[in-house]
């Protein structure tokens, strides 16, 4: 969790080159870690950590995880392809889903990022692998770029579905000073939401 506020925050400072940036994105059953929406495209980030793995002498071995297109390989661990398969899942949902509010086909770029690591790309993959050095200057290489009346009806569209989400948090929970307090960290690390004036 700690690693994730962090990361909401330096993620905020994409706001200084025009992006609107969204955190814990709730769908039905999971949420999106963040989802980045400006002039190249929209994006949905997952963030993922892992231990560094230490050899016989308790010294830590290189921080170099390889990615191969279809799965990543740390050291002294086989081939994975689950943190590539969800960060790629929720980037259809969320395209699908956008499709859907704003009557126009949304393409979703799937990125996973792995604070800490350096990533050795060996192929292409659906997925954009990256460590968290490597995020800013990702998001300008697009094809798809956004007209700024498209990046504002997406934008309007996550606000509301992030606000009614919190609407039902707070039908939820009895204790107000709860809702206060998880409505205070929203705002925090969601500027959108603190249009959202009365509980």
């Amino acid at each position: 969790l700690m690693v994730n506020e962090w990361w909401g925050e330096e993620l905020n400072q994409l706001m200084l080159d025009g992006y609107r940036v969204f955190h814990d994105f709730p769908f039905e059953g999971f949420n999106i870690d963040h989802v980045v929406v400006g002039p190249s495209g929209v994006y949905a980030l997952e963030t993922k950590t892992k231990r560094k793995q230490t050899d016989t002498d308790g010294k830590k071995l290189e921080w170099q995880v390889r990615y191969d297109g279809k799965s990543l390989v740390f050291p002294l661990s086989g081939a994975d392809s689950r943190w590539l398969d969800q960060a790629a899942r929720n980037a259809r949902s969320l395209g699908d889903w956008l499709s859907k509010a704003v009557a126009e086909q949304i393409l979703v770029s799937p990125i996973l990022v792995l604070p800490g690591w350096l990533i050795d790309r060996k192929a292409r993959g659906t997925v954009n692998v990256l460590n968290e050095k490597e995020v800013r200057n990702s998001f300008p290489r697009t094809n798809n770029p956004l007209t700024p009346a498209l990046i504002q009806r997406i934008a309007h569209q996550l606000s509301e579905e992030m606000q009614a989400a919190f609407k039902r948090v707070i039908r939820l929970c009895a204790p107000r000073v709860l809702v206060v307090r998880f409505f205070e960290f929203m705002c925090k690390t969601n500027s959108n939401l603190c249009a959202l004036s009365t509980i």
